[in-house]
């Protein structure tokens, strides 16, 4: 990966963790960290460079075209590695959202809209405009509608988790049902009136 040596056995997201919060490397106790996080910025340009060069190309290509879904989906994946390599970038994040936003799901594009508004700038201008246009598309009340439906779905999900709790336990109980399976004390008593037999 990067240039400190301990560096090749993490991941990126370890990376991005450790540069964000401390000057030298936990592993090792590098100090070069500032070159380390220069370099992150520089691959995350790169790959909202190349996301970007994809969009323009799918903004261009026929619906039609067997490629449109492909390189929509390559321009998400360099967005995803620029999150990865900058998390304090909005752009990455707009540029997923914009992509959600264009496959539909206005609510998965404010979720990264406001992870950036709560996290890294309340007044990014593209950030900004694409709340603005999914107001627009779903109505001021947007973000409470989506954070209802989450709720929604959480306590859905929940429910449904206890319920496949609730069956596998009575699976459970029933394969291991104390009247169902001999126990020791039986067991020597059946030997006991094998013997006796």
């Amino acid at each position: 990966h990067m240039s400190c040596a301990c560096v090749f056995e993490c991941c990126k997201a370890c990376i991005v963790k450790w540069m964000m919060t401390s000057a030298k490397c936990p592993l090792c106790d590098r100090s070069d960290i500032k070159l380390l996080t220069s370099q992150n910025a520089d691959i995350c340009e790169d790959e909202l460079q190349k996301a970007t060069r994809l969009m323009a190309v799918w903004h261009e290509t026929s619906p039609t075209d067997p490629s449109f879904k492909t390189i929509l989906k390559g321009a998400s994946s360099h967005y995803f590695n620029a999150i990865t390599c900058d998390r304090s970038n909005p752009s990455g994040y707009v540029g997923a959202a914009y992509i959600l936003l264009l496959v539909g799901n206005s609510r998965g594009a404010l979720r990264y809209l406001d992870y950036i508004v709560n996290n890294i700038d309340k007044d990014h201008a593209d950030t900004c405009k694409l709340i603005a246009h999914i107001e627009e598309i779903d109505g001021p009340n947007a973000r409470e509608k989506f954070a209802e439906l989450d709720r929604q779905e959480s306590e859905a999900e929940q429910l449904q988790q206890e319920a496949a709790l609730e069956a596998e336990e009575g699976v459970n109980a029933m394969e291991i049902n104390p009247n169902d399976e001999p126990h020791q004390d039986e067991v020597e008593e059946n030997i006991d009136d094998v013997a006796l037999a």
